[in-house]
């Protein structure tokens, strides 16, 4: 789990605590709770993103910081709420927010390990079209064979750009690649939504960092079949 989370998390347990066990006379303790809740909410929203394994985080969450913000307006509204709390719903609350949690746990925002290399890595993407070769795999007769390349290569970042996301930025790319995982293991596409939070450890755009001598070049043709070709370069560096 994420920082925020984890401090989200915990807040709505504090909130829940709160309102188990805490005197309604203890008004500040509350509105201490209440505000520190919907900073922690609000920022977790902000920075880190939704995730829907903790959806049931969230309805909690609101609903204490509401009750125990609001609890001290009617007497009549505090002692209904508290009973329904205590007796009726506190213990199926508690297993609810368990598994959301044990949810954003089990199906967590990953990133790609560090490279052990000293230098940051950057990397461009580049869209070539071959006009004079028809593509074979398609139905309109005017398309043209198309070639996606992506390099990488070593960098300083001067510019302090952020880590590049591990699938594409593109909403309508990152669905096709989410729909395709989803549909192989009979899973709803939201299900692999929060995907969209992993990181990489490239910079896009970035400049390549000056060399003496050329680098060496790997190049992978990804597809059915990955393979891997390992050329040295002569002349300028890449």
């Amino acid at each position: 789990m994420r920082l925020f989370e984890i401090l989200l998390v915990l807040s709505c347990f504090a909130l829940l605590l709160d309102l188990l066990f805490i005197k309604r006379s203890a008004q500040k303790t509350g509105v201490v709770l209440s505000i520190g809740s919907s900073v922690i909410f609000t920022v977790q929203l902000l920075v880190e993103g939704y995730r829907w394994q903790l959806l049931l985080v969230y309805i909690m969450t609101a609903l204490f910081i509401l009750i125990v913000a609001f609890r001290h307006s009617s007497k009549m509204v505090n002692i209904k709420i508290g009973k329904l709390l205590k007796y009726s719903l506190s213990s199926i609350i508690i297993i609810l927010m368990v598994v959301s949690t044990a949810l954003s746990i089990y199906l967590p925002v990953f990133h790609l390990p560090k490279p052990d290399g000293p230098e940051k890595v950057g990397t461009q993407t580049f869209h070539f079209t071959d006009p004079n070769r028809d593509e074979a795999l398609t139905e309109d007769q005017g398309d043209k064979r198309e070639l996606m390349v992506q390099v990488w290569y070593p960098t300083e970042n001067k510019n302090n750009n952020k880590r590049e996301p591990l699938f594409p930025k593109d909403k309508e790319m990152f669905k096709k690649y989410v729909q395709t995982y989803a549909d192989s293991l009979s899973l709803p596409d939201f299900v692999f939504d929060y995907w969209k939070y992993s990181r990489t450890n490239s910079y896009e755009n970035v400049e390549i960092l000056p060399s003496t001598g050329p680098y060496p070049l790997v190049l992978l043709s990804h597809g059915l079949w990955d393979s891997i070709f390992y050329v040295k370069i002569f002349g300028s560096s890449c």
